[in-house]
Formats: C-alpha cells, structure tokens, sequence
C-alpha cells in the first residue's frame, strides 16, 4: 500500500501594487528595486549600521578577504608608519647615536634595525638608545611572523575553482518551462560528492502589510553529483509548486528577486571541502534563452569542451509569456 503525497502548497507573492503609492513613494521604490542586496559573486552590498567592532578578528577577516593590491598596501601602509614612529624616538635622543643628524638618517637607521639589516654605518651609543633598539627588533620579529603568516594562510587557502555562467535562463526544457544555469571545474581534479543549494530571495509582504524579504529554496531535478570535473547544468522545474509559477519579468524585478546559488563539495587535491558562490538578478536571467551547447566533437572522435561559448545564451521559441 503506498500512500500518496499531499501536494506542495504553492507559493504566493503579495507585493504592494504601485496603484496604492503615492508618486514619491513610488520613486524611493523604484530606487530600491533597482539596487541588488548581493553582488554577482554572492556577497553582500547591504551596508551595516551600528554594528559593533569584532577587535582583533576584524583585522585578521580584513587581511584574509582582501585583494592582493589591498593586502600589500595593507602591510606597506603598516611597516612604513611603525619606522616613522620609532625614527621619531631615535630623533629625541639623537645624541646617543653615531652617524644620524637628521630625521631622515633616524628613519632609515629604524628600517635596518627593524630589518636586522646592521649596516654599521650608524650605532646606538646611550642606553635609552639600546632600550629602544631593543624594543624595535622585538617588534620587527612579531611583525615579520605575523606577514610570513598571513601570507601562508592566503597562499594556502583552497579555492574550489568552479565557473558559474553569468546568465541564467528560463525556457522550456523536455516541454516543461524550467529555469536553468551551468557550473564548470576549472581544474582536472575531481570534486567529490558535489552539491548545489538554490534559494530565491524576493520582496514579499504579509497579511498584514509588512514588507519581508523573503527566501525560497528551490528544488532541482538534481542537486548532487557523486564527481564533477566537467560542467553541470542546473535545472528547476517551474511547475505550480515553484515560487516562478504564473511570474514575468516584470514581476521578478518589481520583486527585486534574486537568486543566490551556494556550491560545496570535497576537493581531492586540497583534501579539503571547498566552497564557491554566486548570486543572479532579474537582470541576469534571460527569457526564452537556451544555453549554448559547449560540448563537441573531434573528428578523432573524442569529446571537447569549448569554455569560449560557456556564457553564451541563444533565443529559442516557442516564447514564454509568462511561467
């Protein structure tokens, strides 16, 4: 006896029509619908407001996330303000070193000190001057393992190495209307047990009238592969369970929907789970598009893959009106 299952209850967007606006209501909200909450990589644009400093943690997430122009400017900016203030001590007790008469000689005698550098040209004499030569070498050392470990981690840490092609489309797939997107490995190594999560995120309203943003998950014909070192297209059935049922695009970006799609899975060269992200707007899905087929064949008969058409889409009809 098999028992059937009740039906998925169908997702309802209750927005606020324009009608119910006045006209500068109505500009602010035009305003907003045209600014995403994420970036096409997955990460935030909302700015924060009041939120407390994490202390060290902040520095450490700042050096981990930057860019490689940020993080040297960042090390650069650092080094060069720590001599200036050590030169400046060395200026008060100039008396007490051999060989520096200005501030510019106090700063460049910091810098091989700093370094360990000991040229000889220039020496300490006074024990203040000692003291605080003592102190510098103590600090240049932290310094030069804090940088040396930053920059292992950065080097070390693992990047999954996957491509999202930058449309996604909505068309129809085996007869169905389906929304559909691609992932490629960029490396030849394989990434085990792979997973794709799918969430839509719109502006909704409640019963009574106030504003959420709203997150859907969205179910995929299949969102597990058992290895992935090719590409894989990622498929949504749009049927009346989905939250694209009886949706234009029009309804998409007056809802200011998103789509953020997270990838995980076990890289066998890094020997370690590995994470890649990207986030679609109503602006980055194309309508009655199809994607381009990448795969080809040699005439030796074997397969290629042609990442030079990976992000092309092409028209396809019948149209859809609406889904």
């Amino acid at each position: 006896m098999t028992l059937d299952k009740p039906p998925k209850p169908r997702i309802i967007w209750r927005r606020k029509r324009g009608d119910d606006l006045d006209s500068r209501e109505q500009r602010a909200l035009n305003r907003e619908r045209m600014n995403r909450l994420l970036k096409p990589d997955g990460s935030s644009q909302v700015i924060p407001l009041g939120l407390p400093s994490g202390g060290p943690g902040d520095f450490y997430h700042f050096m981990m996330t930057s860019s490689w122009p940020s993080f040297f400017a960042m090390l650069f900016t650092t080094y060069i303000i720590t001599n200036a203030v050590f030169a400046f001590g060395y200026w008060l007790m100039i008396d007490q070193l051999v060989n520096v008469s200005t501030y510019a000689d106090a700063f460049f005698f910091s810098v091989q000190t700093m370094a360990s550098i000991g040229y000889g040209h220039s020496v300490p004499i006074g024990t203040m001057a000692h003291a605080l030569v003592t102190v510098e070498a103590f600090v240049g050392m932290l310094a030069v393992s804090v940088g040396a470990g930053l920059m292992f981690a950065r080097f070390t840490r693992p990047q999954a190495g996957v491509m999202f092609s930058e449309r996604a489309v909505i068309t129809r797939h085996d007869g169905a209307p389906m929304l559909m997107f691609r992932l490629a490995n960029k490396r030849k190594a394989h990434i085990v047990e792979a997973h794709v999560h799918v969430v839509l995120a719109f502006d909704d309203y409640t019963l009574e009238g106030e504003r959420l943003r709203r997150l859907v998950d969205l179910e995929l014909l299949r969102d597990t592969s058992p290895s992935f070192v090719l590409s894989w297209t990622v498929r949504h059935s749009i049927d009346e369970s989905s939250p694209f049922f009886g949706k234009t695009d029009a309804d998409l970006e007056a809802a200011r929907a998103e789509i953020l799609v997270v990838f995980t899975g076990f890289h066998e060269s890094f020997n370690q789970t590995v994470h890649a992200r990207r986030a679609y707007g109503a602006d980055d899905i194309r309508w009655n598009h199809r994607l381009v087929d990448i795969f080809e064949r040699r005439d030796d008969g074997r397969s290629l893959l042609n990442f030079s058409r990976f992000h092309d889409t092409e028209p396809q009809s019948p149209q859809i009106i609406g889904v």
